[in-house]
């Protein structure tokens, strides 16, 4: 060992020459890393006067308290006075920390994030969190959760971006870390710009207090017995993998476009192609499914009720009944060859279930659905209207074969498994449809797609006619709640209620937003219940394309036939719960935010000017 003496640029640079006896020869060129001067740094940090957005994250609530603990106690240690060592290199300031837990960590689920003015304000308010408490200032939230009115901005890209520009513009450091403990990915970089002096660096802070336990493998005969058959087994026609991990509750399965509930659901998109698109329906079906296979116990008495149904009678109807809620399509998912299709779930702390549908992964990952979830104890069951079934009868009626020709004009080509509507009457501003299909050996759907598909279908019937056709088809937007009181049969009575504007007994042209969908069987008991049913013009479908990959903007999907002149600018839905930081008590209105997406989707409002009007003060 000797010095290492410093050239004549100031540096130290050195080769390594090594020959093989072989002839296989290496020559390694080495330069040690560039010393920073921490009396430079300190002159030049001028610009980190300002506050510091510290995120920290984990996969349980349980464990955030514990990282939150953890960097609390390296900081009162002298963390500072640890890491700084003799070769002049400036000690790290709470922006050098604030940067690594940006860039240097994985965001994970559960998330809290706070506006740091000192390290012993950070310390003081993280000691604070992981004594349960929350502190002033600090946002809490989880990225599998929607609540947010700032994330629900965030997923439109345009949106997002100018949201993020104006809240460095304006120094609204807490509306950062609002959007991003609900699930925004922030660009870290944009807090730093290259004219603002010395950089931040990343420096040695506490890693992942992972959770001590121990897993031992079973092996499982039944399981070893069926693959050394040779047969692959699939959990549900729309669930083929359990891809869980410790981390996350995952379910995968791979489509290629011979299935039917895609070979039936055909569109044209631009340029005249006509290609397979998974109808909004299967997404509903696949979340029930992961739903199902995750909570076996808790679906018992919902398979009991479904044995009944296939019996004809509805005596042992479930008792607990599964509810889906506040359901968004962000972007359909357009299958032109193997396509990899991932459902994740969750469960918050009050045991609302959540669930997120993707494709794609890391940067590549694309949000088409995502939803809430819980089970319903409420009792009783609902008979459809015999009067109404009566009066249908006798009132306005479309005969399927001619909805199907009008389908077929528009766009959207449905095959045998999904040309279900027999007829629709029109009866006192209500839709009454007729929807039946030939019975599945070993059918394992809960909401067949093709009987669901087609019950949604028939909001063509909200058109004056089938003459005045739209020049586009529409597509679901959102969902308030999906009740599923048992199993859809081969056979319903679909009976459609608007519930923003006026059907127009006339011909007149009034428009209509949402309705609600009830679905019965042949003796009249109720299968399936949606309220707040919306939907929207493909030309203004702008806000499915999520920041993915794919062009969404191109995708009709399965419901809802209304042109754009036809399609208000809001979908009416209930309110969300209120924003979960500690400083702010206000309920989120949905409604607003989701007219502003409606208003920049259609061009009638900037993005900037939706982020003034959508972003408090």
């Amino acid at each position: 060992m000797k010095p290492w003496p410093e050239n004549a640029k100031g540096g130290r640079s050195a080769v390594v020459s090594s020959f093989g006896f072989s002839g296989t020869n290496a020559h390694l060129v080495l330069e040690a890393a560039p010393i920073r001067d921490a009396r430079c740094a300190a002159g030049q940090d001028v610009t980190f006067a300002r506050p510091a957005l510290i995120p920290l994250s984990a996969k349980t609530a349980e464990q955030l308290r514990q990282r939150a603990q953890l960097l609390a106690d390296a900081l009162a240690d002298g963390i500072a006075a640890r890491i700084a060592d003799d070769d002049g290199q400036a000690p790290p300031s709470l922006h050098d920390i604030a940067y690594t837990l940006q860039v240097g960590r994985e965001a994970m689920e559960e998330r809290c994030a706070l506006v740091a003015h000192s390290l012993v304000d950070l310390q003081l308010r993280l000691r604070a969190f992981a004594a349960e408490r929350t502190p002033a200032g600090m946002h809490v939230g989880s990225s599998l959760s929607r609540a947010g009115k700032l994330a629900f901005i965030g997923q439109d890209a345009d949106l997002k971006a100018v949201l993020i520009d104006t809240c460095l513009r304006d120094g609204k450091l807490d509306k950062l870390a609002e959007l991003w403990v609900d699930g925004v990915d922030i660009p870290w970089a944009k807090l730093y710009p290259a004219n603002a002096g010395r950089a931040p660096r990343r420096v040695e802070l506490p890693l992942y207090p992972f959770a001590r336990e121990r897993y031992w493998l079973e092996e499982d005969t039944a399981t070893v017995a069926h693959h050394a058959e040779g047969v692959a087994a699939t959990i549900h026609p729309l669930l083929h993998v359990n891809a869980s991990t410790l981390r996350q509750q995952r379910y995968r399965s791979t489509f290629d476009g011979s299935e039917n509930f895609l070979r039936d659901h055909r569109v044209r998109l631009g340029g005249g192609r006509i290609e397979d698109v998974l109808p909004g329906v299967a997404y509903l079906e696949m979340a029930v499914a992961a739903i199902a296979d995750a909570l076996p116990d808790a679906f018992a008495d919902l398979e009991s009720g479904r044995t009944a149904s296939s019996a004809g009678s509805h005596s042992a109807q479930a008792q607990g009944r599964l509810m889906l809620r506040d359901v968004v399509w962000w972007q359909p998912i357009r299958v032109d060859g193997p396509i990899t299709v991932e459902i994740e779930l969750g469960v918050e702390d009050d045991g609302l279930i959540v669930f997120e549908i993707a494709t794609g992964s890391g940067d590549g990952r694309v949000l088409h659905c995502q939803g809430e979830a819980r089970f319903d104890d409420t009792s009783g069951e609902r008979m459809v209207d015999a009067g109404l079934l009566a009066s249908a009868q006798h009132g306005e009626r479309w005969n399927g074969d001619k909805i199907y020709a009008a389908f077929a004009q528009m766009g959207l080509h449905y095959g045998p498994t999904h040309r279900g509507i027999r007829a629709i009457s029109r009866v006192d501003g209500k839709l009454v449809a007729d929807v039946a299909l030939p019975t599945i050996a070993g059918d394992a759907y809960r909401m067949p797609p093709g009987i669901m598909d087609s019950a949604l279908q028939a909001c063509i019937g909200f058109l004056p006619s089938l003459k005045a056709l739209p020049q586009s088809p529409s597509v679901p937007f959102a969902l308030r709640s999906l009740t599923l009181h048992a199993p859809c049969p081969s056979e319903v009575v679909v009976v459609l209620t608007p519930t923003t504007g006026i059907l127009d007994g006339s011909g007149g042209n009034a428009a209509v937003e949402t309705c609600d969908v009830s679905i019965f069987d042949t003796n009249g008991a109720l299968c399936v219940e949606i309220r707040g049913f919306g939907w929207r013009a493909v030309d203004g479908a702008r806000g499915f394309d999520g920041g993915g990959s794919q062009d969404s903007a191109e995708l009709p999907d399965d419901a809802g036939m209304l042109n754009e002149t036809q399609v208000g600018a809001g979908i009416h839905g209930s309110g969300t719960p209120p924003s979960r930081t500690s400083n702010e008590t206000q309920m989120f209105d949905e409604t607003f935010y989701r007219e502003l997406l409606e208003s920049v989707s259609r061009n009638e409002m900037s993005a900037e000017d939706a982020v003034e009007l959508g972003l408090p003060s």
